[in-house]
């Protein structure tokens, strides 16, 4: 389903589409809730992840350097560089898939004992 305020931007020529959903989390706070799709095949490169507040997304070569919080906490920030042609993501130094984004994220959270 498709949000109220949904917004798409094509980034890396036009190949990678950026999803943001805003979402009111709380009375006056909204998080941007974001995803990649393969803007060609609408194929999903990362969920979108409506609890994932975007707080900056650059393009770096063939890659997406993206930063973001997760609420309810919000106080953390994650880094991760996502290769969306590759599938792949990088996060504190490993490369996983993208097909467990999530999986890797909250796993990390669990570590830090973050719930």
């Amino acid at each position: 389903m498709m949000g109220e305020y949904r917004q798409e931007r094509l980034l890396l020529k036009g190949r990678v589409k950026l999803i943001i959903d805003p979402m009111e989390f709380r009375m006056a706070l909204w998080i941007d809730g974001f995803g990649l799709s393969d803007a060609v095949t609408g194929e999903e490169i990362t969920p979108l992840c409506h609890s994932y507040n975007l707080e900056h997304v650059e393009e770096a070569g063939n890659h997406l350097e993206i930063d973001f919080r997760i609420y309810p906490e919000g106080h953390v920030y994650y880094h991760v560089a996502v290769d969306p042609f590759a599938r792949t993501f990088t996060y504190k130094g490993k490369v996983y898939s993208t097909d467990d984004f999530r999986k890797v994220i909250e796993a990390d959270r669990e570590v830090m004992d973050i719930k």
